[in-house]
């Protein structure tokens, strides 16, 4: 039974890091517009590398706290510690997308 609960347990960390929801894209500002620092596509948004399977990046664990929904908190927030406000990045500098 124990090992039951570990096998479950991997499973499901499994697939909180490395399973990218493509409709979460629809729940932020331009989401589907995103792009990485050399200004390549970024279709995993929240996500450590520009494609599925990697781990949840900074952005991503913020976003899964705010219930996975573009918020004002999350929206003045500033994920990746850039200096800039996760509104700024996405093009809702005054966070009024809904």
């Amino acid at each position: 039974m124990k090992l039951l609960s570990i096998i479950a347990s991997l499973m499901w960390l499994f697939l909180d890091v490395a399973w990218a929801i493509p409709s979460y894209r629809s729940r932020i500002p331009n989401g589907f517009n995103v792009v990485g620092p050399d200004g390549s596509s970024w279709s995993a948004v929240g996500h450590s590398t520009p494609n599925t399977g990697s781990s949840i990046n900074a952005f991503g664990q913020d976003f899964k706290a705010n219930g996975f929904q573009w918020t004002e908190a999350l929206c003045k927030m500033d994920s990746d510690g850039d200096g800039r406000s996760n509104g700024k990045e996405l093009g809702d500098p005054d966070c009024v997308w809904s």
